[in-house]
């Protein structure tokens, strides 16, 4: 998975969460506009990416098939 800051702004923090609430993934210090992210160990399901950076957090819901 390839996430890209769409504002220009850098990329603090990174998060996949599943429903539950529980972090699955924490991948902190990115300071770039675009990080990738292996989800080949993630199992099937619903989950949320949580993008953080100086100002900003927004979640992006996605399946893993």
């Amino acid at each position: 998975l390839t996430v890209r800051s769409t504002t220009g702004l850098p990329i603090s923090e990174l998060n996949i969460i599943d429903l539950t609430g529980r972090v699955i993934l924490n991948k902190g210090a990115i300071q770039d506009t675009e990080s990738q992210i292996n989800l080949s160990d993630l199992s099937q399901g619903s989950y949320f990416v949580i993008i953080g950076g100086p100002g900003y957090s927004t979640s992006i819901p996605f399946i893993k098939r």
